[in-house]
């Protein structure tokens, strides 16, 4: 118990403070459906997101609007393939580095609200010939500048 506590402490003073939603704050369907569009007006803007974290490390890091689309992509490797990637395609990557990872990290699976900037790359429709762009593994949907924990 004391052990549980401590670790909420920590996570809590790593990511900011615990708080309540921005009202303003965009969800990650908002965000999607913008940066899918061809004419992205979120494309380069500093904003904040809510959603549920998934997994973030490594190669993989990644905001949802379910938890339970953020628990079948982290079980990708015991799920069929029509079940986790559409839940996969429901969630923005997010870009990093250590020091964001070791905070998120402490609350993977947890409601959060990630400030930064917005990138459309990865998103915008193939254009006249067919091409367009892919990422894989760690795709920087979003460049974090901050995640905070939702109470």
């Amino acid at each position: 118990m004391r052990s549980a506590l401590a670790t909420s402490c920590f996570a809590l003073m790593l990511g900011g403070c615990a708080f309540s939603a921005p009202a303003d704050a965009y969800t990650v369907a908002e965000v999607l459906e913008d940066i899918s569009s061809e004419d992205s007006k979120l494309d380069g803007k500093v904003i904040e997101i809510i959603g549920w974290l998934g997994q973030c490390g490594g190669n993989n890091c990644a905001i949802f609007s379910s938890l339970e689309d953020a628990r079948k992509v982290a079980a990708y490797d015991e799920l069929p393939d029509e079940e986790w990637m559409p839940a996969f395609d429901r969630g923005l990557g997010i870009g990093g580095n250590d020091a964001f990872d070791d905070r998120a990290r402490l609350m993977q699976f947890s409601e959060v609200v990630i400030r930064g900037e917005i990138n459309a790359t990865w998103k915008v429709p193939p254009d006249e010939s067919g091409t367009s762009f892919g990422c894989f593994d760690r795709c920087d949907d979003i460049r974090p500048h901050s995640i905070k924990l939702v109470l």
